[in-house]
């Protein structure tokens, strides 16, 4: 329990002994979010002394801005959302389209103490990409991934090895044969020109600018072609499939068929101007730019994660492999009498065959592009999208052939010979995007638009209306915010902040060019600490009358207020809209006075309130913030239309009595803008963005919520968490429970 202060006279004697308090634990070490449980400890609300500026906000306001790259098709367009915690919870704040260029703004109202926001780009297809975001005042959030992403992103951005350190012996500017024994490491830089035998346990480390004529690796040697050199080898001989061979540089030729018999790499531009041949002891794997001239017959292992380019025929004998992670295209015909495994890109543009026992596995969308496709063997997939093989000139599918389910096969001549089992799919519909590795794409996207808007149905949140497509929440799609009033302005209540408290949830329907069409409210009724009726209104405050076609929703029944034929408040210069003149239309009380706030009362139900506003025409955002909703209670709303009470400096309406500002404890000036406080600046009216469990009857706040003082006192800056429920921050005793 907090214990009363002495009377502070001035602010600074306030701060010099709060800030001696503050030195000093009271109850535990540390509140449930972090923060020191140092209290400042007042208990009367008359002996605050409250930043002027300060207007009890519990909420802040972010600009968010969303950046996306790498489209799947000219103009592509995809939903961002905005949640103010795991996309997979439904809190859903706000959602919008990008623009032409990838871009989408928004404002974003959350609770103040919201640390992090998850933003979530939706594709065409319905992908999802999220990432958590501080909920810093401006947001910016860039996606680059692609819509596909490939085996591409494993090549480095560079070897890591120079020919500076490590080295056993130089060669700089060197003419003439080098011999590396075992255990050697030798560096080549400047020109060079001759040849390098490698033995034992030897290693090179080429750096340099000229020509290898015959490169000899024995036992376990090691050969690295670096990222710096300009480099033609003639005879790459290796003699033992131990060795390693491994090229980093971005202009390495060859000029001389290559075997692979060992480990080869390569992770730059590999140029192999005659064959590549891969034995079956040899593992070829690559990362970066292949190009052969000749042919490539693969009877070991062959996989590449980038492009590998071949002017002729390819061939994967019997046990050989060729795993294909991007792009590998043959300009020829390609023959697998062993297996291709491909997640990604191949094109053929001879004849693709795949012998008796070849076996082809496609994954993860893969996509074969052949002018003919002839099938002995067995063509599968795993996983569960569609692999996709387009034939352009003849099909034949043999007798004793398979093409397993998931298949899709596109024959636009349709097929020629269909002797074998085929469980896939003869269609030429669907779609597969351009990307870094398929380079081709197949078919073309249809966005499915079924009111026309422009918007695909899976980002549309109104796929039937042409007029609506978004939503916009506060505090989410999910959960409400609170108002909690004190009902005797301009006197002094009692601070308990339950005369009237509501739940309350805010909503703007967006037109497809992100244009105000509707704006709706949802309202709750929790508390009635009161013996008098009271009403409830909203002013949008940036808007007129005229501007809004219609209201639904609205229960008056006390014959205090007028409308307007649009059922706005007659007689204002702006939109105002009386939600109810009175909660008992939706109150189910439980017996006794007041209404769920004494303990020891039965406990009453109430039920929802739903107000829509549709506008004559679309607004833009800027006129219809979400900081610019103006709630009001009307005090003792049978009896008089004018007592209105805000939130603190929200102006008040056209028809409040203005008369009353300035008397009994309300220390307003409109003159200055200052509204709804007293001369220490305590509201009549404070918003809680969450569910709010309000003080019992006759129970101050200060004396339910320990760190309220503090926060009010630091002008927000201490304690945002004050209304959470966390051990040292609330006597539960006091509080209203259910």
């Amino acid at each position: 329990m907090k214990v009363k202060n002495f009377l502070y006279t001035t602010f600074i004697v306030f701060m010099l002994f709060a800030a001696c308090k503050r030195d000093h634990n009271f109850g535990e070490s540390n509140g449930s979010d972090g923060e020191p449980t140092a209290s400042i400890n007042i208990t009367d609300p008359n002996k605050l002394i409250i930043p002027e500026s300060f207007n009890f906000e519990t909420t802040k306001d972010l600009e968010v801005y969303v950046k996306v790259s790498n489209f799947s098709y000219p103009g592509e367009l995809f939903r961002i959302n905005v949640y103010i915690d795991e996309p997979s919870t439904g809190k859903l704040t706000t959602a919008g389209m990008t623009d032409d260029n990838g871009e989408y703004r928004t404002p974003v109202r959350v609770a103040q103490n919201i640390d992090y926001i998850y933003i979530e780009k939706v594709d065409v297809q319905g992908n999802k990409v999220s990432e958590k975001v501080q909920a810093n005042l401006f947001v910016k959030k860039l996606f680059t991934d692609g819509v596909k992403q490939t085996a591409y992103n494993f090549r480095k951005s560079s070897s890591g090895i120079d020919c500076n350190t490590g080295c056993t012996q130089s060669y700089n500017n060197h003419t003439g044969d080098i011999t590396i024994s075992s255990g050697q490491v030798v560096c080549v830089t400047g020109t060079y020109s001759g040849d390098i035998t490698i033995n034992g346990t030897g290693v090179l480390k080429f750096c340099g600018t000229g020509t290898i004529d015959s490169l000899v690796l024995n036992s376990t040697a090691r050969a690295y072609i670096l990222d710096d050199a300009i480099a033609t080898i003639g005879r790459i001989i290796s003699n033992s499939s131990s060795t390693e061979f491994t090229n980093w540089s971005d202009s390495l030729i060859s000029n001389h068929c290559a075997t692979a018999n060992s480990i080869a790499e390569n992770h730059g531009k590999f140029y192999i101007q005659c064959s590549l041949t891969v034995s079956p002891t040899g593992e070829f794997n690559n990362f970066g730019e292949l190009s052969v001239t000749g042919h490539v017959i693969d009877s070991g292992k062959l996989t590449n994660y980038h492009y590998i380019y071949v002017n002729d025929y390819v061939s994967v004998p019997t046990g050989g492999k060729l795993y294909n992670y991007c792009n590998f295209t043959a300009k020829s015909d390609f023959t697998v009498s062993g297996e291709l495994i491909s997640n990604s890109y191949t094109k053929v543009v001879g004849t693709a065959t795949i012998n008796s026992g070849g076996k082809v596995t496609l994954s993860q969308q893969a996509f074969i592009s052949t002018t003919n496709l002839t099938n002995y063997g067995q063509i599968k997939t795993t996983g569960s999208s569609t692999d996709i093989i387009k034939v352009t000139g003849i099909s034949n599918l043999a007798t004793g052939s398979s093409i397993s389910s998931k298949i899709q096969l596109c024959d636009a001549n349709g097929v020629e010979v269909n002797n074998g089992s085929f469980a896939g799919t003869l269609s030429c519909g669907g779609y597969l995007s351009t990307s870094v590795c398929n380079i081709e794409g197949f078919g073309t996207f249809i966005v499915p638009d079924a009111d026309g808007d422009g918007i695909a149905d899976v980002l549309d949140d109104y796929p039937n209306d042409a007029t609506r497509a978004f939503n916009q929440f506060y505090p989410c799609a999910t959960t409400c915010s609170n108002f909690a009033f004190e009902d005797l302005w301009p006197s002094k209540g009692d601070y308990d902040y339950n005369d009237h408290v509501v739940a309350y949830n805010l909503q703007k329907v967006f037109s497809p060019d992100r244009k105000i069409v509707d704006f709706k409210l949802k309202l709750k009724p929790r508390a009635i600490g009161a013996g008098m009726q009271n009403g409830l209104g909203f002013s949008l405050d940036n808007i007129p009358p005229s501007a809004v076609l219609n209201i639904t929703g609205q229960v008056l029944i006390t014959g205090k207020i007028t409308l307007n034929a649009n059922k706005t408040e007659a007689n204002q210069t702006h939109a105002v809209i009386i939600a109810y003149d009175t909660p008992e239309p939706f109150l189910h009380r439980g017996g006794g006075s007041m209404f769920n706030t004494i303990q020891d009362n039965p406990r009453g139900s109430s039920d929802t309130s739903y107000i829509g506003v549709t506008f004559l025409t679309k607004l833009a955002d800027s006129l219809v913030p979400f900081t610019e909703f103006n709630p009001f209670l009307i005090a003792n709303c049978p009896n008089t239309r004018g007592k209105e009470i805000h939130l603190p400096n929200r102006k008040p309406t056209d028809l409040a009595d203005q008369s009353l500002f300035g008397t009994s404890a309300d220390a307003s000036n409109p003159a200055t803008g200052r509204y709804y406080k007293t001369a220490q600046g305590m509201p009549w009216a404070i918003e809680i963005p969450e569910n709010f469990n309000y003080p019992q009857e006759k129970i101050s706040i200060l004396d339910t919520y320990n760190f309220f003082d503090d926060w009010a006192v630091s002008g927000g800056t201490a304690y945002p968490n004050w209304f959470r429920n966390f051990g040292a921050y609330v006597d539960n005793t006091k509080l209203f429970r259910f």
